[in-house]
């Protein structure tokens, strides 16, 4: 597929169809067909000037990492790679969507539950000025999550 790509010209479309087949395999708990299709991507993303779809890629690859389970480091590198995008190109929503998964990811792999509050407070005010609704609710649900860990129980009521 990757000569398609080339003579067609269009390789932002076969970057988001890989992006998405990759997505759409990690749902049905199939990791091996979507890290290929990701990694495929992800392969095409590093030729383009599109930090966009290389934000994209390394978020999904990063959540499929953490999914699978056993590669929090790989989970860990693809999640921060997101995160520096979305802040060079001042994307709020994958900011926070980044932020969110981190977060996660310090609390289920690593049991780092300080640092999934610090990375929680800085969401907290990028969601300030972002002000997403959907995020909000997101939002609040991991912060609650990130206080039971610490045993802050009435925090955690928000």
């Amino acid at each position: 597929m990757n000569e398609i790509a080339g003579e067609t010209g269009n390789d932002m479309m076969w970057v988001r169809t890989r992006v998405d087949l990759g997505i759409g395999n990690r749902s049905l708990d199939n990791t091996g067909p979507a890290f290929e299709y990701l990694h495929r991507a992800e392969a095409i993303a590093a030729k383009m000037d599109s930090p966009y779809d290389v934000m994209t890629v390394a978020y999904n690859l990063g959540t499929t990492y953490q999914m699978r389970g056993g590669e929090a480091d790989k989970a860990l590198e693809y999640g921060e790679k997101a995160l520096a995008v979305s802040r060079e190109i001042g994307n709020r929503h994958f900011e926070i969507n980044s932020l969110q998964f981190l977060t996660i990811l310090y609390i289920e792999d690593f049991k780092e539950y300080r640092k999934a509050l610090e990375l929680m407070e800085e969401c907290l005010a990028v969601q300030q000025e972002y002000d997403s609704p959907t995020l909000w609710v997101h939002t609040w649900h991991r912060l609650s999550y990130v206080y039971r860990k610490l045993e802050r129980y009435r925090e955690s009521e928000y």
